[in-house]
C-alpha cells in the first residue's frame, strides 16, 4: 500500500511510472522543491519524517519505500500542493527596521549617484502589498540600488531575502535584524526558509529577491531558480521586474561608469504555473540587460 501511494504520486508530478530501483534525483528527475514537496507527502500520507539533511540516505526508491513502511504512523491518501504548504501554520518573528535602516537608504542613493552616476529609467505605479521584486544580481552594490529608488512608504514593508553564509558572525545577524533582511538557509532548511518568506508576504509585505542565487561571473543573465514563482503562483502575488545595467562593469573595471536601473509593470501569476512564470520573468529581465 506504501509503495503504490507513493508510486502514484511520483506518476503524477513527474508523468513518468517509477521503478522499484529509480533514484529520485537521476532516473525520475525531481528538483530540489520537488524533493521537499515529496518528503511533506511523505510526512503527511504516512507520518514519517524525513529532515533535509537526510535526503540523500533515501534517494532510491526501493529504500526509502521500505524505510516508510517499518515507520509509518498512518496511511492517509493527501493532495499535496505548494499552495497548501505556503499556508501551513508558521510562526516567524520578521526583523525590524531601524532608524539606521532609513540613514543607510537615503546615503546609498547619494553615494551611487556621485560615484557611479546611478539614473534611474524608468519608474512604475508600485501594486499594493505585497509583491516580490525580481531583479538580475550584476554585483554587491545591486541591493542599495534597488532599496534607493524604492518610495519610503513602499520600502519600509519590503524584506530582502539572503543566505545565512552571507551573516556569519553576530555583528552580522544583528545587522540583519536591524535592517529588515529574512535570513535563509538554502542547504539545510530549504523548506523553512520558503515558510519564511510565504508568512512574511501573507503578512503583507513584500521581498526582494535575486533568482539567479549568486552574482554574475560575466555581466550576463545568469539562470534564474524558480522559488519566486512557486511563492508567486501559490500565494496569488505579483512579480515586479527590475533590470540593473553598468554594475558588473562598475565594481570589476577601472574607470567611471554608470549605473542605471529599471522597473519594469508587474506581471500577475494568472494563467502561469512556477516553470512559465520563471521563464516570463527570465526573458523580460533578460532583454533589456546589457552585457
Amino acid at each position: 500500500m506504501v509503495s503504490e501511494l507513493i508510486k502514484k504520486y511520483l506518476k503524477k508530478v513527474k508523468n513518468h511510472t517509477p521503478k522499484d530501483d529509480d533514484d529520485l534525483k537521476k532516473d525520475i528527475g525531481l528538483d530540489s522543491l520537488e524533493l521537499i514537496s515529496f518528503f511533506i507527502f511523505i510526512e503527511k500520507s504516512f507520518g514519517v519524517v524525513i529532515k533535509e539533511k537526510d535526503f540523500a540516505k533515501h534517494l532510491k526508491l526501493k529504500t526509502l519505500c521500505r524505510h516508510v513502511s517499518e515507520r509509518k504512523t498512518k496511511i492517509i491518501k493527501t493532495d499535496i500542493t505548494w499552495k497548501k504548504i505556503l499556508l501551513d501554520d508558521y510562526t516567524l518573528p520578521l526583523p525590524s527596521a531601524g532608524l539606521s535602516f532609513l540613514i543607510i537608504k537615503y546615503l546609498s542613493k547619494l553615494i551611487l549617484k556621485l560615484k557611479y552616476g546611478l539614473r534611474i529609467i524608468r519608474k512604475i505605479e508600485f501594486p499594493p502589498h505585497p509583491f516580490i521584486i525580481v531583479s538580475n544580481h550584476q554585483s554587491y552594490l545591486d541591493p542599495a540600488i534597488i532599496s534607493s529608488h524604492i518610495p519610503l512608504s513602499i520600502f519600509k514593508n519590503c524584506y530582502y531575502y539572503a543566505k545565512t553564509d552571507h551573516f556569519g558572525t553576530k555583528r552580522k545577524r544583528e545587522f540583519a535584524s536591524n535592517h529588515n533582511i529574512i535570513m535563509v538557509d538554502t542547504k539545510n532548511a530549504v523548506r523553512e526558509s520558503i515558510l519564511k518568506l510565504a508568512l512574511c508576504l501573507r503578512k503583507k509585505n513584500s521581498i526582494i529577491m535575486f533568482p539567479e542565487g549568486t552574482r554574475t561571473k560575466n555581466g550576463s543573465v545568469g539562470e534564474f531558480k524558480r522559488g519566486f514563482a512557486l511563492l508567486s503562483c501559490g500565494l496569488n502575488i505579483p512579480v515586479v521586474p527590475v533590470v540593473i545595467n553598468g554594475a558588473y562593469k562598475a565594481v570589476s573595471t577601472k574607470g567611471r561608469k554608470r549605473i542605471t536601473i529599471e522597473f519594469l509593470d508587474a506581471i500577475n501569476p494568472e494563467g502561469f504555473n512556477q516553470h512559465t512564470l520563471t521563464k516570463e520573468v527570465y526573458e523580460t529581465i533578460n532583454k533589456r540587460c546589457k552585457n
